[in-house]
Protein backbone atom coordinates (compact mmCIF):
# COMPACT_ATOMS: atom_id res chain seq x y z
CA UNK A 1 0.00 0.00 0.00
CA UNK A 2 1.40 3.37 -0.95
CA UNK A 3 2.26 5.51 2.02
CA UNK A 4 0.23 8.66 2.48
CA UNK A 5 2.45 11.73 2.34
CA UNK A 6 1.49 14.61 4.60
CA UNK A 7 2.28 17.75 2.67
CA UNK A 8 0.63 20.11 5.09
CA UNK A 9 4.02 21.52 6.11
CA UNK A 10 4.26 23.01 2.64
CA UNK A 11 0.92 24.80 2.84
CA UNK A 12 1.68 28.51 2.82
CA UNK A 13 -0.73 30.80 4.62
CA UNK A 14 -0.38 34.54 4.17
CA UNK A 15 -1.34 37.14 6.78
CA UNK A 16 -1.80 39.51 3.81
CA UNK A 17 -3.69 39.09 0.57
CA UNK A 18 -1.48 38.06 -2.35
CA UNK A 19 -1.78 41.46 -3.98
CA UNK A 20 -0.98 43.26 -0.75
CA UNK A 21 1.97 40.96 -0.07
CA UNK A 22 3.48 41.69 -3.49
CA UNK A 23 2.81 45.42 -3.10
CA UNK A 24 4.47 45.38 0.33
CA UNK A 25 7.56 43.62 -1.03
CA UNK A 26 7.78 46.10 -3.92
CA UNK A 27 7.55 49.04 -1.50
CA UNK A 28 10.23 47.57 0.77
CA UNK A 29 12.46 47.11 -2.30
CA UNK A 30 12.04 50.76 -3.29
CA UNK A 31 12.60 52.00 0.29
CA UNK A 32 15.84 50.01 0.57
CA UNK A 33 16.97 51.33 -2.82
CA UNK A 34 16.31 54.94 -1.83
CA UNK A 35 17.91 54.48 1.60
CA UNK A 36 21.04 53.00 0.07
CA UNK A 37 21.23 55.70 -2.58
CA UNK A 38 20.78 58.43 0.03
CA UNK A 39 23.64 56.99 2.06
CA UNK A 40 25.89 56.99 -1.00
CA UNK A 41 24.89 60.55 -1.92
CA UNK A 42 25.88 61.74 1.56
CA UNK A 43 29.08 59.72 1.38
CA UNK A 44 30.27 61.26 -1.88
CA UNK A 45 29.03 64.75 -1.04
CA UNK A 46 30.44 65.05 2.48
CA UNK A 47 33.04 62.28 2.68
CA UNK A 48 31.16 60.64 5.56
CA UNK A 49 30.92 56.98 4.58
CA UNK A 50 29.51 55.87 7.93
CA UNK A 51 26.70 58.26 8.93
CA UNK A 52 26.28 56.62 12.36
CA UNK A 53 26.26 53.21 10.70
CA UNK A 54 23.41 54.03 8.30
CA UNK A 55 25.44 54.00 5.07
CA UNK A 56 27.06 50.53 5.43
CA UNK A 57 23.86 49.02 6.83
CA UNK A 58 21.84 50.06 3.74
CA UNK A 59 24.51 49.93 1.02
CA UNK A 60 22.99 47.74 -1.70
CA UNK A 61 26.49 46.94 -2.95
CA UNK A 62 27.60 45.85 0.53
CA UNK A 63 27.58 42.47 2.23
CA UNK A 64 25.95 41.16 5.43
CA UNK A 65 23.61 44.15 5.79
CA UNK A 66 19.87 44.84 5.59
CA UNK A 67 19.51 44.65 1.75
CA UNK A 68 21.58 41.45 1.67
CA UNK A 69 19.37 39.67 4.18
CA UNK A 70 16.24 41.00 2.47
CA UNK A 71 17.37 39.61 -0.89
CA UNK A 72 18.25 36.31 0.78
CA UNK A 73 14.74 36.17 2.26
CA UNK A 74 13.19 36.85 -1.17
CA UNK A 75 15.21 33.99 -2.66
CA UNK A 76 14.07 31.72 0.17
CA UNK A 77 10.44 32.65 -0.46
CA UNK A 78 10.88 31.89 -4.17
CA UNK A 79 12.32 28.52 -3.16
CA UNK A 80 9.42 27.75 -0.80
CA UNK A 81 6.86 28.57 -3.49
CA UNK A 82 8.69 26.39 -6.01
CA UNK A 83 8.82 23.44 -3.61
CA UNK A 84 5.13 23.97 -2.81
CA UNK A 85 4.40 23.81 -6.53
CA UNK A 86 6.46 20.61 -6.77
CA UNK A 87 4.50 19.03 -3.91
CA UNK A 88 1.20 19.86 -5.62
CA UNK A 89 2.20 18.63 -9.08
CA UNK A 90 0.85 15.31 -10.33
CA UNK A 91 3.33 14.69 -13.16
CA UNK A 92 6.84 13.45 -12.26
CA UNK A 93 8.77 15.50 -14.82
CA UNK A 94 7.22 18.81 -13.76
CA UNK A 95 7.67 17.86 -10.12
CA UNK A 96 11.43 17.28 -10.64
CA UNK A 97 11.82 20.62 -12.39
CA UNK A 98 10.02 22.55 -9.68
CA UNK A 99 12.17 20.85 -7.05
CA UNK A 100 15.36 21.72 -8.91
CA UNK A 101 14.23 25.33 -9.25
CA UNK A 102 13.28 25.48 -5.57
CA UNK A 103 16.62 24.17 -4.33
CA UNK A 104 18.43 26.46 -6.77
CA UNK A 105 16.69 29.41 -5.10
CA UNK A 106 17.81 28.17 -1.69
CA UNK A 107 21.40 27.98 -2.94
CA UNK A 108 21.04 31.57 -4.17
CA UNK A 109 19.64 32.55 -0.77
CA UNK A 110 22.71 31.21 1.01
CA UNK A 111 25.09 32.67 -1.58
CA UNK A 112 23.48 36.09 -1.24
CA UNK A 113 24.74 36.19 2.34
CA UNK A 114 27.96 34.17 1.94
CA UNK A 115 28.94 35.72 -1.47
CA UNK A 116 30.58 32.47 -2.56
CA UNK A 117 30.25 33.48 -6.24
CA UNK A 118 32.89 36.17 -5.64
CA UNK A 119 35.43 33.35 -5.27
CA UNK A 120 35.05 32.68 -9.00
CA UNK A 121 36.19 36.16 -10.05
CA UNK A 122 39.97 35.78 -9.66
CA UNK A 123 40.44 32.30 -11.17
CA UNK A 124 38.04 32.94 -14.07
CA UNK A 125 39.58 36.33 -14.84
CA UNK A 126 43.07 34.79 -14.92
CA UNK A 127 41.96 31.82 -17.00
CA UNK A 128 40.16 33.90 -19.63
CA UNK A 129 42.29 37.07 -19.32
CA UNK A 130 38.91 38.73 -18.91
CA UNK A 131 38.32 42.46 -18.83
CA UNK A 132 35.80 45.04 -19.93
CA UNK A 133 32.27 43.71 -19.59
CA UNK A 134 33.71 40.48 -18.19
CA UNK A 135 35.87 42.18 -15.54
CA UNK A 136 33.61 40.71 -12.85
CA UNK A 137 34.41 37.34 -14.37
CA UNK A 138 32.02 35.27 -12.27
CA UNK A 139 29.35 36.22 -14.83
CA UNK A 140 30.92 33.78 -17.32
CA UNK A 141 30.38 30.46 -15.45
CA UNK A 142 27.12 31.72 -13.99
CA UNK A 143 25.81 32.67 -17.45
CA UNK A 144 26.58 29.15 -18.67
CA UNK A 145 24.77 27.68 -15.66
CA UNK A 146 21.75 29.92 -16.31
CA UNK A 147 21.60 28.71 -19.93
CA UNK A 148 21.70 25.05 -18.85
CA UNK A 149 18.98 25.60 -16.23
CA UNK A 150 16.85 27.56 -18.68
CA UNK A 151 17.04 24.76 -21.24
CA UNK A 152 16.07 22.15 -18.64
CA UNK A 153 13.27 24.19 -17.10
CA UNK A 154 11.81 25.48 -20.37
CA UNK A 155 9.23 22.65 -20.74
CA UNK A 156 7.89 23.49 -17.27
CA UNK A 157 7.05 27.07 -18.20
CA UNK A 158 6.03 26.40 -21.80
CA UNK A 159 3.07 24.37 -20.51
CA UNK A 160 1.79 27.19 -18.32
CA UNK A 161 -1.11 29.45 -19.38
CA UNK A 162 0.19 32.21 -21.71
CA UNK A 163 -0.27 35.10 -19.28
CA UNK A 164 1.46 33.25 -16.47
CA UNK A 165 4.26 32.18 -18.79
CA UNK A 166 4.83 35.81 -19.77
CA UNK A 167 4.91 36.81 -16.09
CA UNK A 168 7.66 34.28 -15.32
CA UNK A 169 9.66 35.30 -18.40
CA UNK A 170 9.37 38.95 -17.38
CA UNK A 171 10.59 38.11 -13.88
CA UNK A 172 13.62 36.28 -15.29
CA UNK A 173 14.44 39.07 -17.75
CA UNK A 174 14.21 41.79 -15.10
CA UNK A 175 16.37 39.82 -12.67
CA UNK A 176 19.01 38.95 -15.29
CA UNK A 177 19.07 42.54 -16.57
CA UNK A 178 20.33 43.46 -13.11
CA UNK A 179 22.39 40.46 -11.99
CA UNK A 180 24.19 39.98 -15.32
CA UNK A 181 23.51 43.06 -17.48
CA UNK A 182 24.24 45.87 -15.02
CA UNK A 183 26.85 43.73 -13.27
CA UNK A 184 28.80 43.59 -16.53
CA UNK A 185 28.42 47.33 -17.12
CA UNK A 186 29.55 47.97 -13.55
CA UNK A 187 32.56 45.73 -14.04
CA UNK A 188 33.63 47.61 -17.15
CA UNK A 189 33.29 50.90 -15.25
CA UNK A 190 35.31 49.65 -12.26
CA UNK A 191 38.13 48.39 -14.47
CA UNK A 192 38.61 51.89 -15.90
CA UNK A 193 37.64 54.21 -13.03
CA UNK A 194 37.68 52.06 -9.90
CA UNK A 195 34.73 51.47 -7.54
CA UNK A 196 35.01 54.66 -5.49
CA UNK A 197 32.72 56.81 -7.65
CA UNK A 198 29.08 57.80 -7.29
CA UNK A 199 28.43 56.67 -10.88
CA UNK A 200 29.42 53.12 -9.95
CA UNK A 201 27.22 53.27 -6.84
CA UNK A 202 24.31 54.25 -9.08
CA UNK A 203 24.96 51.28 -11.36
CA UNK A 204 25.27 48.89 -8.40
CA UNK A 205 22.10 50.17 -6.72
CA UNK A 206 20.00 49.94 -9.87
CA UNK A 207 21.42 46.44 -10.38
CA UNK A 208 20.16 45.38 -6.96
CA UNK A 209 16.81 47.11 -7.50
CA UNK A 210 16.25 45.10 -10.69
CA UNK A 211 17.15 41.93 -8.82
CA UNK A 212 14.63 42.79 -6.10
CA UNK A 213 11.94 43.46 -8.70
CA UNK A 214 12.75 40.22 -10.54
CA UNK A 215 12.35 38.25 -7.32
CA UNK A 216 9.10 40.02 -6.44
CA UNK A 217 7.72 39.42 -9.94
CA UNK A 218 8.55 35.71 -9.62
CA UNK A 219 6.74 35.59 -6.27
CA UNK A 220 3.70 37.31 -7.81
CA UNK A 221 3.63 34.83 -10.70
CA UNK A 222 4.21 31.79 -8.46
CA UNK A 223 1.29 32.76 -6.23
CA UNK A 224 -0.96 32.54 -9.30
CA UNK A 225 0.14 29.03 -10.32
CA UNK A 226 -2.85 26.75 -10.95
CA UNK A 227 -1.34 24.03 -8.72
CA UNK A 228 -1.23 26.52 -5.84
CA UNK A 229 -4.84 27.47 -6.43
CA UNK A 230 -6.05 23.90 -6.08
CA UNK A 231 -6.34 23.39 -9.85
CA UNK A 232 -3.62 20.85 -10.50
CA UNK A 233 -3.31 19.47 -14.00
CA UNK A 234 -4.27 15.84 -14.54
CA UNK A 235 -1.43 13.35 -14.91
CA UNK A 236 0.03 13.12 -18.40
Amino acid sequence: MAAMVDRSILVLRWPLSKRRLVRTLAIISCVLFLAGLQGQAVRFRTGDGHLWGFTPKFDLDGEMNVPTWYSSALFALCGLLSLRAAAAETEAGRRRRWRLLGWSFFVCSVDEVAACHEMLVGPTRELLHAGGLLYFAWVVPLSLLVCVLAAYLAPLFLRLPPRLRRDFILAALVFLAGSLGLEMIGGAYVEVHGPDHFAYSLIAHFEELLEFFGQVLFIRAALELPVLQGHARPSA
